[in-house]
């Protein structure tokens, strides 16, 4: 047993002491808090359904004035459900913790965020946009700015995405996921030169970036730039990128 599993077999112990005396833990921090505790532990060992069912139970304890908090948990909740692919459900649980919570509440923009990398999930791009210029009217240094060049990527309006990827490049320079995404806009640009400088980044800032970061940001940084030098006719320079993104575990 790990102990994360050691950790949720505790939070249970003590959900069994609290629910022996209902009365007085009915409400109690202690009663909301364990909930929540091993609803978080859950979701990090991926057991979503069941983090969701005691997200539910952590909800019903919170003291209904403190809406905040509640607006922290729908939040969280919304990240297990949208895991398991529960798209409606989760933007439901995303808007659920926007409507109960202020502006200026902890939990309101990372929500919001969530919600624009949702919605660009769900394929509603538009959407996803103006949610991503909501977050970025709020807090420019957030993560707006790349959420809103991948809505744009996607739509095919490559040089508003470029723009909206520097943006996000000059808040986080050594994010490999924007240099990736930018190398792809500009290779379906034709600008392949560009392009190789983007990956290029990307490779030398995945070795030491302070984003997590798995090999696979790496091997498709390795395989694209691969695909922009053999555009150029620079033939065996692919072809060792072909293989040094192969030894990183690319699947295309």
């Amino acid at each position: 047993m790990n102990r994360l599993e050691e950790a949720v077999k505790a939070y249970d112990e003590a959900i069994e002491l609290i629910e022996l005396f209902p009365q007085e833990n009915t409400g109690s921090f202690i009663a909301w808090s364990a909930w929540r505790s091993k609803a978080d532990v859950l979701m990090q060992l991926g057991r979503y359904d069941e983090s969701i069912e005691a997200y539910d139970r952590a909800i019903v304890q919170i003291p209904a004035n403190d809406t905040d908090l509640q607006a922290v948990v729908y939040s969280t909740k919304g990240i297990s459900l949208n895991n398991l692919g529960r798209y409606e459900e989760a933007l439901e649980a995303y808007d659920k913790a926007l409507e109960i919570s202020d502006e200026g509440s902890h939990a309101y923009l990372p929500t919001l965020q969530n919600k624009g990398m949702l919605l660009l999930e769900m394929g509603s791009y538009e959407e996803a946009i103006e949610t991503f210029d909501e977050v970025i009217e709020m807090d420019p240094g957030f993560a707006g700015w790349y959420g809103k060049g991948k809505a744009l990527k996607a739509l095919g309006r490559y040089n508003e995405s470029i723009v909206a990827f520097d943006k996000s490049l000059e808040q986080y320079p050594d994010n490999p996921l924007v240099w990736v995404d930018k190398g792809e806009v500009l290779q379906a640009l034709g600008s392949h030169e560009e392009a190789l400088r983007a990956y290029d980044e990307a490779i030398e800032t995945a070795r030491s970036s302070p984003f997590f970061i798995d090999e696979g940001t790496s091997a498709k940084a390795w395989h694209n730039k691969a695909l922009s030098l053999k555009a150029l006719g620079r033939d065996s320079e692919a072809d060792a990128a072909f293989a040094r993104a192969r030894e990183l575990g690319y699947v295309g």
